[in-house]
């Protein structure tokens, strides 16, 4: 395992620690390396060397058989029912290690296979222990992988449920509801990566420097937790009231589980260049979203700069401690 961090100045700052579990949560982090997600340190967790070499986290734990424990050396397979998980739980001081010291920890991970499901487990466990404002960030399969891994995945979530404060599913499902219907098989997993990027992302930003209106940890502690399952919404626009049509799209999304109006808790990020997030649009928008949210929900707002995103503004929303949960 490294004891490097990635670009992570840790000085009066938020420790914000990102977790992928299994390929999915590696492609994930990959994604956010990629996208230049910084002042968060990642650390990728597999059974699978291979795809750990892949891996461009800092901080690497392979899940490997101990000698000894009787599981033999052999990559779990979906016929080995927890082997992902029990081979965690040998490495639980090194998972406990590597996340010593967190503030928050997100979890990403693929539900349904072995290692993103149950390790995932065995991660945010510790992330509990440690203290952490502990968030996950899984999927759930795709129809076609059939109904045995969604079985799983269900179960996967339950169970990852009762150790995360909140915890985001995106269906891989609804996402092909979002991106062209000539998108290929690669670019399809490629535009989950990206919704969870994003998401991370987002988040991140509201608790460190790069966000213009930026939001004290505590203050994302009290909304996000103990909060549950939770929703999130991406809206994006350019032109001529980019504000509010991002906005509009965000609570029209398609991922969005619950009505807004049965979320307790709602955190909204405006991302953009600082010429495109005109004050009295933003004051219209949250005008907009009070009417339509609950009377009694707690809303956190910030603004995040990112200058890639010329002429355009982009709406991250996550909705959650709903009424009917």
């Amino acid at each position: 395992m490294s004891n490097e961090h990635d670009n992570y100045d840790f000085d009066d700052k938020t420790i914000i620690k990102v977790v992928g579990v299994g390929g999915g949560g590696i492609n994930a982090l990959n994604c956010m390396l990629n996208a230049g997600l910084k002042g968060v340190e990642y650390i990728a967790v597999d059974t699978d060397k291979k795809a750990l070499s892949q891996s461009l986290a800092s901080v690497h734990i392979p899940l490997i058989s101990k000698p000894g424990d009787g599981l033999g050396n052999s990559l779990p397979t979906n016929a080995d029912q927890n082997i992902g998980g029990k081979v965690a739980e040998e490495y639980r001081k090194e998972i406990r290690d590597a996340l010593k010291g967190a503030d928050m920890v997100f979890i990403v991970a693929g539900m349904g296979g072995d290692t993103g499901t149950d390790a995932a487990l065995v991660v945010a466990k510790r992330a509990k222990e440690a203290g952490a404002l502990t968030i996950g960030f899984v999927t759930s399969p795709f129809t076609y992988e059939g109904s045995i891994r969604s079985k799983r995945a269900a179960v996967g979530i339950e169970n990852l449920r009762q150790y995360v404060d909140t915890i985001i599913t995106i269906s891989d499902d609804k996402v092909l509801n979002t991106i062209d219907k000539s998108t290929s098989f690669n670019d399809a997993f490629k535009a989950v990566d990206k919704i969870i990027c994003q998401g991370v992302k987002s988040i991140c930003d509201l608790v460190n420097d790069s966000s213009y209106v930026n939001l004290d940890f505590e203050d994302v502690k009290t909304v996000m937790g103990y909060a549950g399952p939770a929703s999130m919404c991406i809206g994006e626009a350019s032109g001529d009231n980019a504000t509010m049509v991002a906005i509009r799209d965000a609570m029209n999304y398609t991922l969005l589980e619950e009505p807004l109006r049965s979320a307790k808790s709602i955190i909204i990020n405006f991302i953009g260049e600082p010429s495109n997030l005109n004050i009295v649009a933003l004051n219209e928008v949250a005008r907009s979203i009070v009417e339509q949210a609950n009377p009694e929900a707690n809303i956190l707002w910030g603004i995040s700069v990112d200058e890639t995103l010329v002429d355009t503004v982009r709406a991250v929303m996550v909705a959650a401690n709903f009424e009917s949960m």
